[in-house]
């Protein structure tokens, strides 16, 4: 599932929005297991324990940020902060199919040598670096306050809205910051995401700090607190058959038209 084509040095914005809502990463980008082994996320599944990012712990450096990020994607900058640490969890859902979906996908590449490709609209944990010195954009998680507000918190921010040289990103090997270099939109085929029972929605991919979803963190994660009772109380093999995979990409298409409407209605 390698890019159809070479990679643009472009402006994400011009990048066209997933038609079928799908913010996810390429199928080709890595999930460390409990095992240590680094496998394609497009050959996860249901069950399989992979490297995610919790609040508290001591399994990885601790940031310097006094602010962590509520279930709303707001930053929080009053509340006390033990920063990610990385544990292991369980794949409660595998919300696509195999697939060969195209779709272009924003790259982001980092200083630590991090390179992460998502879709336009998929949530990453972001600040800026340094003193702000123009104004940032002001788009994030639905309804979080614009970076502006609060330069050097972490918000969750659209792939889309990621600049190089001035945002920095949450990695493991730079938790507190590691500087973005490069953005560029590029072709690719097949989109991907995992679901975990970790309740804070977060994933390490390509070593990169990461929600699990796009456009909205706190109610998609609430959505799959659904699928986290399921994972414990039902058979794995019902929670992976195609029909509950079908059902919750319809439920996911009836939200995206929803939104659409509102959009189209402000």
């Amino acid at each position: 599932m390698s890019p159809t084509s070479s990679p643009t040095t472009i402006s994400p914005t011009t990048a066209a929005p997933s038609s079928d809502g799908s913010n996810c990463f390429h199928g080709d980008s890595l999930v460390e297991l409990a095992s240590g082994e680094s496998r394609p996320i497009s050959s996860i599944r249901i069950g399989d324990r992979v490297r995610v990012t919790v609040e508290r712990g001591d399994t990885a450096p601790i940031p310097t940020e006094n602010t962590r990020l509520s279930r709303e994607g707001h930053p929080t900058p009053h509340s006390p902060v033990g920063g990610p640490s990385s544990v292991y969890a369980a794949v409660v859902f595998v919300p696509h199919a195999p697939n060969q979906r195209p779709e272009d996908f924003v790259e982001i590449q980092t200083q630590g040598g991090h390179t992460l490709r998502v879709t336009r609209e998929h949530l990453i944990p972001a600040r800026l670096c340094d003193r702000l010195r123009e104004s940032p954009p002001a788009s994030g998680d639905d309804g979080n306050p614009p970076l502006a507000s609060r330069p050097h918190a972490i918000h969750l921010m659209r792939a889309e809205d990621i600049r190089e040289r001035d945002m920095c990103v949450s990695t493991m090997t730079k938790p507190s910051g590691d500087r973005v270099t490069s953005v560029r939109v590029q072709k690719g085929k097949g989109v991907y995401t995992i679901v975990t029972e970790d309740p804070s929605g977060y994933v390490v991919v390509d070593g990169v700090r990461a929600s699990s979803f796009g456009v909205n963190h706190f109610w998609a994660n609430a959505y799959y607190d659904l699928h986290r009772a399921g994972f414990r109380w039902l058979p794995r093999s019902l929670l992976g058959c195609k029909a509950v995979v079908s059902f919750n990409n319809l439920v996911g298409a009836m939200v995206l038209a929803a939104r659409n409407a509102v959009v189209a209605y402000r």
